[in-house]
């Protein structure tokens, strides 16, 4: 499960820690350059959408790194290593399993609307006033907060279920899709959706999709494994972290790749000119060629 560029930097023996901050730094360098293209706030854009994806990942890896560098808080690290993976499994069923782009944009509204619901859902549970814990003065302000926050949200959904109404294959949807907002789904026609595991399994091989689903789940939950390996992980820090996470960033840069193909040509030449020879300075020019290559025409898993 290797990215081109990444198989070729081991070759030259540059260890994981370099390959990272290549990886980082490349899919930072899109980012904060196509970002300026879009309003990120848009919620039913396909750009916007990828790019916040991109965005919450970046964050989370270098969050991994800075723990990892200072070699402590293994939890943590595992923790994050999985909420990285749930992000880009995401990421990976909206822009590489979907193709067309009017049903990924689809799957996007209704993952939108199953967050909003959720949300909305939590927020018409009042909580009971009590003077131990609260001011009235605080309860009230938060009670207020709650509800304008519900009847934003309420229109939001409104909004969205109006946009669902315009998609030329909306007739052969099946009707569970749409009321219960299942973004998962596996065919239009039937309300069966993937698991998470199944998600996984679209990018990962059997053994890590079982790692990442099974695993590092003990780290999120605070389960029996995330006691047992303590002391005995946390005094050799594994580099499975960076690796996974090199691979998903390597991926990242692929579906910005596709995404974005009109607007990446110039920051691709600037990349390779400004940024790659800073990481790879005592490597021959045609050895950066290679890797830069590689990059630019769209390298998949070796």
């Amino acid at each position: 499960m290797k990215f081109k560029p990444y198989s070729i930097m081991d070759r030259l023996g540059l260890d994981d820690n370099c390959q990272f901050e290549f990886f980082f730094s490349y899919l930072d360098y899109y980012y904060q350059h196509l970002s300026k293209l879009c309003d990120l706030s848009n919620i039913i854009d396909i750009k916007s959408f990828l790019l916040r994806g991109v965005s919450k990942i970046l964050d989370i890896e270098q969050s991994i790194h800075l723990l990892a560098s200072e070699n402590r808080d293994l939890n943590s690290i595992f923790a994050l290593t999985r909420t990285a993976i749930d992000y880009f499994s995401v990421l990976n069923l909206f822009y590489n399993k979907t193709s067309n782009k009017d049903e990924r944009l689809f799957r996007i509204i209704l993952y939108e609307l199953d967050g909003l619901t959720s949300r909305i859902e939590m927020l018409q549970h009042e909580t009971d006033f009590n003077p131990q814990h609260i001011s009235k003065l605080d309860y009230d302000k938060i009670n207020q907060q709650c509800i304008h926050a519900k009847e934003a949200d309420e229109k939001v959904c409104k909004y969205l279920r109006s946009r669902l109404c315009y998609f030329p294959f909306i007739d052969i949807v099946n009707t569970k899709i749409i009321s219960k907002n299942i973004w998962k789904y596996k065919h239009i026609e039937s309300h069966e959706f993937y698991s998470w595991e199944e998600m996984y399994n679209m990018y990962f091989n059997a053994n890590v999709s079982l790692f990442s689903q099974r695993y590092l789940s003990h780290y999120v939950h605070g389960l029996a494994i995330s006691d047992i390996q303590y002391f005995s992980a946390k005094s050799e820090l594994p580099n499975i972290h960076l690796s996974m996470a090199i691979s998903i960033m390597g991926h990242l840069l692929k579906m910005i790749q596709n995404t974005f193909a009109d607007d990446i040509k110039e920051l691709d030449e600037e990349f390779k000119v400004n940024i790659i020879p800073y990481f790879l300075n005592d490597i021959p020019h045609e050895i950066i060629a290679e890797i830069s290559k590689e990059i630019s025409h769209h390298s998949t898993i070796d």
